[in-house]
Order: C-alpha cells, then sequence, then structure tokens
C-alpha cells in the first residue's frame, strides 16, 4: 500500500514526465498484488455485491446533501460527510480530501483495515475512519474460509 501513497502524491516528477493522477480516468483504482489486491478485484467485478456492502454500510446515514459540493456517498447524523473508500478509487480520494479542505470541513472515510495506514497519512486530518475488517469480510461476504 506505500505505492498508493506515492501515488496520490505523484506530481508527475521532473517535467511531468512520470505519474500523475488527473482527470483523463474518471475512476483510478489501487489494488495491492496481493490476497487484499484480491478481494478488491473480486469486489470490482461484481457491482451487485458492491451496492449491497454500499448499503449495508451506509445504513445509518442519510442521502447526499446538495448543499456539500464535493465527492460524498452520504452524510452522517452530525452533518458530516461521508466517503466510500474501501473501493480505493484514487479519484474519488482525492476529491474527497480536496473538499474538505477548501471548505474547512471534517469527513468520515469508509475503507478495509488494511488501507487506514496510508490513508491517515495521505487524507486531512479532521478525518475519521472506519474500517471493514477483511477478515470478517471475506468470511461473511466472500463466503471464504
Amino acid at each position: 500500500m506505500e505505492t498508493a501513497l506515492r501515488l496520490l502524491t505523484s506530481t508527475g516528477g521532473y517535467r511531468r514526465s512520470l505519474f500523475m493522477l488527473d482527470d483523463s480516468f474518471e475512476h483510478f483504482h489501487f489494488l495491492p498484488s496481493n490476497g487484499q489486491g484480491e478481494t478488491l478485484l473480486k469486489l470490482l467485478v461484481k457491482p451487485e455485491m458492491m451496492a449491497a456492502l454500499d448499503r449495508l454500510l451506509l445504513s445509518n446515514q442519510e442521502n447526499l446533501k446538495g448543499d456539500i459540493p464535493f465527492e460524498h456517498d452520504a452524510v452522517a447524523s452530525n452533518e458530516t460527510p461521508t466517503l466510500l473508500a474501501y473501493d480505493f478509487d484514487m479519484q474519488r480520494i482525492c476529491r474527497f480530501n480536496k473538499g474538505l479542505d477548501v471548505y474547512g470541513m471534517a469527513g468520515n472515510l469508509i475503507c478495509f483495515d488494511f488501507q487506514i495506514p496510508v490513508l491517515e497519512k495521505f487524507m486531512n486530518k479532521n478525518v475519521r475512519f472506519s474500517s471493514i475488517d477483511l477478515t470478517k469480510f471475506r468470511k461473511e461476504f466472500l463466503h471464504e474460509p
């Protein structure tokens, strides 16, 4: 996941000839090259499973608020925007982080437990993290041993 941090913070290097996250692609997911990445890939290729997980994770929150003018998936009861980042879509994560900075707001980020150390280094200091236990997820959602 340290590679993800390098990608999130890259400015393109000398003469911008290296990687730079821009809006060339609507989505840009980072999947580590290990079992954790395999789990993410299983989710990304099953939109119905992602939709079920989204409903479960956001079940105690309100729908989007029109007065929050940046990327978010729901709003907590205290009016704090929430982003689902378990799919590690770097575009959405960056837009959410930038929105929090620009508007001086706090936010909630929901991701897998193994993603938190990298996201803590990258995200605004006003972000509260909620984690999905990868082992429990594999057992309960993917029905793996």
